[in-house]
């Protein structure tokens, strides 16, 4: 059971209006895991052993935002603020065994638990003002965040051989502080040419990340731990630092409505680690062009055309120099890559959209993306910490395209007799192309959804005071490859159910149960020790064969929301 509570208020405070709200949000996460691995013997697949897991995230965030506007000169000036303190801790119990089925502890093999105790604070502070100048209106505007991650992880590991004699132990505690500090200062001008209208300006951004970690380890049960020792690379800085000037022309011409600019993001950036005081540089610029066009056929129809090119830039949790064991997921250890290269793509889209008489629309769009340096997560074939899995790094793979349809509808049933009912459905359908570094042969991009379906509608009962609906989601399925491993994943669908009832002009209660029909992730594993023994395609050149299972379980949420 967790609290949701949340206030907010606006008003006039003399010439201009105020807004100050709060929130409070309790989280509660239970996951539950089953995996299954075999080893290869004789031409089949023998079973190796079983691990059940625990996962339980339990936490609150809590949360308050302001907002002032009022008129200044010949324009607006607005102060808005927002800050988040979250209390979060991370529950995981893993246990292995011997047995198929048997939860008895005369066939536990491994019994690990970890513990995660989170916190965060985040807040932004920003102001912007408009004023009307050199013919046309100049606005003005800057903001600082500040965000800051205190972890304290604890994780202990006991092999038993057998149960309760203990024949290998291990703890670890890690000690993980990160603080993100982010400027950020933008001007631009609007001024009128002719029936167009002509926009330039310039962002300038600046972004640093100071990152400690430590950690410190045991080997006996009971004993103290001592005082923690930075890890490789945890001791770290990244700054990074952009000027992008830019341009933009828009207007109207009868059915025809277009836009078009041109933007240069330049970005220098710097990584330190603070413990050898090996530091390295980054000085790059891309020039980012873009167009598109709007053509209204009718009333009712319109296609739409567009080009662009676009950057993006390698974030700090992948660039930092440091190796983190257990991550991204568990036996595996993820290593930060500093030599990073941006990616970047043009992009080709064409749309179609019809209104539906007076609130409905249908659209279809088609689009294509030419990507250069593209980021994986990558295996870089070493062993993890455990022993049983692989040290991952991201790595620009090379180039790729990426291509699809997206289909979108939303309109009420007024053609079939029912005003009071609204439909809508969303559907993705995805492809890529790649060129694997592993075997060389093309494939899709890695973990990229086959297809995404969204659907569901909602009634109104106006003599009821009252409405419900519902909404459908599935994932297609996906896979990945890198060196010693390849993983495809299934998922369920995700349903969820709302009922909503208004008590006077004042009240109303909404009941939602989320994820009802208790979806589950599926994941196959197949492992290999050496590049030779994956492309070989023989079952006795596995290492490791591996079906994860995990399910969350349904979530209802009842809220009551007045207004006065």
């Amino acid at each position: 059971m967790k609290p949701v509570l949340g206030a907010v208020m606006s008003g006039a405070i003399g010439p201009g209006r105020g807004l100050l709200g709060i929130n409070i949000q309790g989280r509660h996460n239970p996951k539950q895991k089953e995996s299954y691995r075999y080893e290869p013997g004789d031409g089949v697949l023998e079973f190796a052993n079983r691990e059940d897991q625990s996962d339980v995230r339990d936490g609150t965030d809590y949360s308050a935002n302001g907002e002032l506007a009022f008129p200044v000169g010949t324009g607006d000036l607005k102060l808005t603020g927002f800050v988040v303190h979250t209390d979060r801790t991370e529950s995981e119990t893993s246990r292995e065994y011997e047995d198929l089925t048997s939860v008895d502890p005369a066939d536990l093999t491994v019994l690990t638990p970890q513990f995660e105790d989170i916190s965060q604070d985040n807040y932004t502070l920003a102001a912007a003002i408009t004023q009307k100048m050199f013919g046309g209106e100049t606005g003005f505007s800057g903001d600082f965040t500040r965000f800051s991650e205190d972890v304290v992880s604890t994780e202990v590991e006991t092999e038993y051989d057998p149960y309760p004699d203990v024949d290998d132990f291990g703890g670890t505690r890690t000690f993980s502080d990160t603080v993100d500090r982010a400027w950020s200062l933008r001007i631009d001008h609007k001024h009128p040419i002719g029936m167009a209208t002509l926009e330039i300006g310039a962002d300038y951004n600046n972004k640093k990340r100071d990152g400690d970690i430590a950690e410190a380890e045991i080997d006996s049960p009971g004993d103290a731990y001592p005082d923690p020792e930075p890890v490789t690379g945890g001791f770290y800085t990244i700054e990074e630092e952009r000027i992008d000037p830019f341009a933009m022309v828009s207007g109207t011409s009868g059915a025809f409505s277009w836009e078009a600019g041109m933007r240069y993001e330049h970005t220098t950036s710097k990584i330190v680690d603070r413990v050898t005081d090996i530091s390295g540089k980054a000085d790059y610029g891309f020039i980012l062009p873009s167009g598109h066009i709007r053509f209204q056929l009718n009333d009712q129809d319109r296609i739409s055309l567009s080009a662009v090119r676009t950057v993006r830039r390698p974030n700090f949790d992948s660039l930092a120099p440091v190796l983190l064991e257990e991550e991204p997921i568990d036996e595996s250890d993820f290593l930060g890559n500093p030599d990073l290269k941006p990616e970047n793509a043009w992009g080709f889209d064409i749309g179609y959209e019809r209104r539906l008489g007076a609130r409905g629309v249908s659209g279809v769009n088609f689009f294509y993306r030419d990507i250069s340096d593209l980021i994986e997560l990558t295996s870089t074939g070493e062993v993890s910490s455990s022993g049983d899995g692989l040290v991952f790094q991201p790595r620009n793979v090379g180039n790729g395209q990426v291509w699809g349809v997206e289909f979108d509808f939303s309109a009420p049933l007024t053609v079939i007799g029912l005003p009071n009912t609204g439909l809508f459905l969303n559907y993705s359908w995805l492809n890529s192309s790649l060129t694997d570094p592993v075997d060389g042969r093309d494939r899709r991009f890695n973990d990229q959804a086959k297809s995404v379906l969204n659907v569901g509608f909602i009634h109104d009962v106006p003599e009821w005071g009252a409405s419900f609906g519902t909404s459908y989601r599935k994932q297609g399925s996906a896979f990945s490859q890198v060196q010693g491993e390849t993983v495809k994943t299934t998922y369920g669908g995700d349903l969820e159910v709302f009922v909503e009832k208004r008590f006077g002009e004042h009240f109303t209660l909404r009941l939602t149960g989320s994820n009802l029909l208790d979806a589950h992730k599926d994941e196959v594993f197949n492992k290999w020790d050496t590049i030779a023994d994956q492309l070989s395609g023989d079952v006795d050149a596995l290492d490791e064969f591996e079906r994860e299972t995990e399910k969350a379980g349904p979530v209802f949420q009842l809220v009551g929301r007045v207004s006065f």
